[in-house]
């Protein structure tokens, strides 16, 4: 991924696309550890995949799509993660059609 963006906790790694209609993207927790051997350093990514401008969003989590969680508070990650993709994908994505109250 050619940027990075820390919000919340994640780190959110990503490509606009050419044109200006699409993000791809990958997040990591800031406390990860190399353990994993998905992302572009070892880490692998908690979500990854992309957003359009339309605010559809195609994702993967994990290698196998299935995660585990210790708390109620890790799963409460997953939903401050989709929220730092979405607000971080209507400040990059050229074209972004949705409105902020859509996010």
């Amino acid at each position: 991924m050619k940027h990075t963006h820390q919000c919340d906790g994640f780190e959110v790694r990503y490509t606009v696309a050419d044109g200006g209609y699409e993000m791809y993207f990958q997040v990591v927790r800031d406390d990860d550890d190399e353990d994993g051997d998905d992302g572009d350093d070892g880490f692998e990514p908690m979500l990854h995949g992309f957003i359009k401008w339309d605010g559809c969003i195609n994702v993967s989590m994990g290698k196998s799509c299935m995660q585990h969680f210790c708390s109620l508070e890790e799963t409460q990650d997953v939903g401050r993660a989709f929220a730092a993709v979405y607000a971080l994908a209507a400040e990059k994505i050229p074209k972004w059609d949705r409105l902020p109250a859509d996010q």
